[in-house]
């Protein structure tokens, strides 16, 4: 190990003073010269077992000493052979950073944060400090590696930055969901008025069509903003993942395309939803082939993982210490740059060619994922494939007695007599809901809000079997409405209806009281089975209203369809 002792013009060797300077001290100066000597030796030898990065360099930025971390970073075990030639040469992406230290040399001290720098390990992500040598022309840095810090940071604002989207996404489909209600009701009634064999009616089905495509588009938004309705189950992961890659993934694989399973039998369960993972599954895998297209390879990976508490502060904030279980994907193709790693889970960014995909496979993951519990975790170097983690809880196994489903029946008639009280706040909707139920034999109450409704069960004297209203609305939401609706009729029978339907706290309000819930946009025949099925069940009294605010209940127009 070379000291550093300062720095002179034309030594003789870097870092260590001359022979000459030596002689020409007297002998109690020498003395004092060999103890400094010492004591500086001891403190590059206490320098030398830190964990961070130790660099001295002289004021032509050559290396004169660096200690046993910095010198792992650059993959070399001896020092000696760097001593004296230009830092430069021995790092050349640095060069980039003379800026920096030539404001060191002339004086200043300077921090720089999450400063990357490529190692023989890959890119790494560094604080560093650097301080001039005092009475000395030089410099010394000090480097803390924080790779770790810095991805679980831009993992946040990824995170933050999709909430945000997915709220946005959210209220974007709830208006659409109430849209495309209308359009079925309109064109339903279109139908019905000038039959099947109409040589129009083959343009109205395709309307149907069109926005059936469309309702599919609102649903992988609402997968992205973590707000459809998942049914967990507990799921061998391991055979689940080769399950759906027998099933699925032949058809979606070109032949000089390879794809290799190494699945842990033993790794355990999660809770998940099935067909939220096939989806997951299947689109990191088609995402994989299309990084590849020309063939190469492509390996999937399921194994256990325990995380700390220590990993989870630094690395995983979104999780919680504990067991999981990961499905790993990679491919062997080029990667992504840096812009690419940043958007690729936000809803509509593709690098793909227009019109081959929508852009929304990898944030449908990520929502999906993280509505389960857990994260997807990206690894990708330019030439070096992509990684993909999904790193989800581990479950216990379930016991094998529960979940006997009840089917349904569709043999009952579709027609009815009863008489319907309709709660939408959007006319266009709320007049198409009715048209439906209309045409399907039921007697019409509507009304646009909560204190319509209210002022509609308080003043009809006339029977009403079924509240069909709203869940969110204005003033009075569709729940308080069904309390405060309960206690003037408690025979009256419940269904919501909502745009926003797979929005978790929606259906989990719905099914606390166990009132069934019906997502926009729907049909006349869905509408009218679900009917049909509520009405057929005994009536139950419902739960004491909730206390509200006075909510100002303007005096209705009662518009009533016989």
């Amino acid at each position: 190990m070379a000291p550093v002792r300062g720095v002179r013009d034309n030594q003789d060797e870097p870092g260590q003073l001359t022979e000459t300077e030596l002689s020409s001290a007297a002998s109690p100066v020498q003395g004092e010269v060999e103890a400094s000597a010492v004591e500086e030796d001891e403190r590059l030898t206490a320098l030398d077992d830190l964990s961070i990065g130790v660099y001295f360099f002289d004021a032509d930025l050559r290396v004169r000493w660096l200690n046993k971390e910095a010198l792992r970073r650059l993959g070399r075990s001896e020092l000696a052979p760097l001593v004296g030639r230009s830092w430069f040469e021995i790092h050349p992406e640095m060069r980039d950073r003379r800026a920096t230290y030539e404001r060191v040399l002339a004086g200043e001290s300077l921090e720089l944060q999450n400063a990357r720098a490529k190692v023989p390990e890959g890119d790494r992500y560094y604080d560093v400090r650097y301080q001039p040598l005092r009475n000395r022309r030089g410099l010394v840095g000090f480097s803390i590696d924080v790779t770790d810090r810095f991805h679980a940071e831009e993992r946040l604002k990824v995170t933050n930055r999709l909430e945000s989207l997915g709220r946005l996404a959210s209220g974007f489909a709830h208006d659409l969901n109430n849209h495309l209600t209308a359009v079925f009701g309109y064109v339903e009634l279109s139908l019905h008025a000038m039959g099947r064999d109409h040589p129009q009616a083959s343009h109205l089905e395709r309307v149907i069509e069109v926005s059936r495509g469309s309702q599919a588009l609102i649903e992988k938004l609402l997968d992205f903003a973590r707000q459809r309705s998942l049914k967990p189950e507990v799921h061998a992961l391991s055979p689940l993942i080769k399950g759906i890659a027998n099933r699925l993934l032949q058809p979606l694989l070109s032949e000089d395309l390879q794809i290799k399973l190494d699945l842990d039998t033993e790794a355990g369960s999660v809770l998940v939803d099935g067909s939220a993972i096939e989806q997951v599954f299947v689109n990191l895998v088609v995402n994989a082939r299309d990084a590849i297209p020309r063939g190469g390879m492509i390996q999937v990976r399921t194994y256990p993982k325990s995380l700390s508490a220590a990993e989870v502060q630094s690395r995983y904030p979104e999780l919680d210490a504990g067991d999981y279980l990961v499905l790993e994907v990679t491919d062997n193709g080029p990667g992504m740059d840096t812009v690419t790693r940043a958007r690729c889970f936000e809803p509509f960014f593709t690098t793909k060619d227009g019109g081959k995909n929508s852009g929304l496979g990898l944030s449908t993951c990520f929502g999906a994922v993280r509505q389960m519990g857990g994260l997807i975790e990206l690894q990708t170097e330019l030439g070096r494939g992509t990684t993909f983690y999904v790193i989800l809880p581990r479950a216990e196994a379930p016991d094998r007695a529960e979940h006997d489903r009840e089917p349904g029946s569709d043999t009952e008639r579709l027609r009815g007599t009863e008489t319907i009280l309709l709660v939408e706040d959007q006319e266009h909707v709320r007049t198409a809901v009715a048209s439906m139920l209309l045409r399907y034999g039921y007697h019409v109450l509507e009304a646009s809000n909560g204190g319509e409704a209210l002022l509609i069960a308080e003043e009809i004297a006339v029977p009403i079997h079924v509240l069909l209203t709203d869940v969110v609305m204005p003033r009075v939401s569709g729940p308080v409405l069904a309390k405060r609706v309960r206690k003037l009729r408690p025979e009256i029978r419940i269904v919501y209806m909502s745009g926003h339907t797979m929005h978790p706290s929606v259906e989990s309000e719905a099914h606390a009281d166990g009132i069934p819930l019906l997502g926009k946009p729907f049909g006349g025949d869905e509408l009218a089975r679900l009917l049909q099925r509520v009405l057929n069940e005994p009536a139950s009294v419902g739960p004491e209203p909730t206390e509200l605010v006075d909510d100002e209940r303007p005096h209705p127009s009662l518009n009533r369809h016989d």
